[in-house]
């Protein structure tokens, strides 16, 4: 997601439903492996459930796959820059044990 988000920096979540998520919103959302913050570029309403078009800001293309109503997870409301580098350091340094 860079340049908006960087390695290091934590993203505060905030929970939300689906009607809430607003187009240009960065959101996270689960898949079956990982949790991805994506950029909401289209949202989509069938029969009252969402679905919605993302794409990372550093990406060409959009996401193959549209992300359902029940992926969301929320959607990012601030970061704090920097502060997840202990964290980066502490799992490079487990590696090496």
């Amino acid at each position: 997601m860079e340049p908006n988000l960087n390695i290091g920096d934590v993203a505060i979540i905030y929970k939300v439903k689906a009607e809430e998520v607003e187009l240009n919103d960065i959101i996270a959302y689960q898949t079956e492996k990982q949790i991805i913050l994506h950029r909401v570029l289209e949202i989509r309403e069938k029969n009252e459930k969402y679905t919605f078009i993302t794409k990372g800001d550093n990406n060409t293309q959009e996401d193959t796959n549209p992300v359902e109503e029940y992926q969301l997870l929320g959607k990012v409301i601030f970061k704090i820059p920097y502060l997840g580098y202990p964290s980066i350091w502490l799992n490079i340094t487990d590696n090496y044990k």
